[in-house]
């Protein structure tokens, strides 16, 4: 089996309880925001909007998103990520789709790398509407031990290698449609996510693919109380 996360809007699932410090080696890591994720969807929708820093080859962190705490596990096989997202005009030239993946443990450490940074190796311009963006598929990481409270972390973004006239982007999460494909710039879908190939395990929880802490505190101490 594999295991599929959803991206939580903040209006539900309010900040991750661990913010790290953006690993990816972004240009502008600034407009970077943190967001949950979860195993299923939620109807609630969030647009994100940024821009890059506007020369060639310039990147910019648009999200950072957080697992549930994990129990300890080997963690290997592939990865694959479509976000959901758009240039706001045909002259931005926002070509690029970068991605990083790694652990943090439950104080929101940097601990290992699964996925190092870099972008999806396609260079097929956004969309100006709203659709899937590719920044992995089935891509192979390099096999990590997690310990019980790790969190897995997922950063994206986007940038361009021809200097774009704005370059601004916006990318949605969140969504209870249908899952889109991870092809670039395709709308069958409507609701981004990122699949690891492997079944991943959570630490107890009554509904792990419900949960989702809307305080700065760890999900393990919410339920111990």
């Amino acid at each position: 089996m594999a295991t599929r996360f959803y991206f939580v809007a903040f209006a539900v699932g309010g900040l991750p309880p661990v913010i790290p410090t953006f690993q990816g080696t972004w240009e502008d890591a600034s407009q970077g925001v943190w967001r949950n994720m979860t195993l299923s969807k939620n109807a609630t929708t969030e647009v994100i909007s940024g821009v890059t820093a506007g020369d060639p080859g310039s990147n910019t962190a648009a999200l950072g998103l957080i697992s549930p705490p994990l129990t300890a596990q080997t963690i290997s096989g592939t990865l694959s990520i479509s976000s959901r997202a758009r240039e706001l005009a045909a002259t931005d030239n926002l070509n690029q789709r970068y991605r990083m993946v790694y652990l943090v443990n439950s104080a929101g450490t940097f601990q290992d790398t699964l996925l190092t940074f870099a972008t999806s190796g396609t260079s097929t311009e956004l969309s100006t509407t709203v659709s899937a963006q590719r920044h992995a598929q089935t891509t192979a990481f390099t096999t990590q031990n997690a310990n019980d409270g790790d969190y897995l972390v997922i950063e994206y973004g986007y940038g361009e290698t021809t200097l774009g006239s704005t370059p601004a982007y916006q990318t949605t999460l969140g969504g209870s449609g249908t899952d889109q494909t991870n092809t670039d710039n395709d709308t069958t879908g409507q609701v981004p996510w990122a699949e690891f190939s492997q079944d991943l395990t959570f630490q107890s929880l009554t509904a792990p693919s419900d949960v989702i802490n809307t305080t700065s505190r760890p999900l393990r101490r919410l339920l111990v109380r």
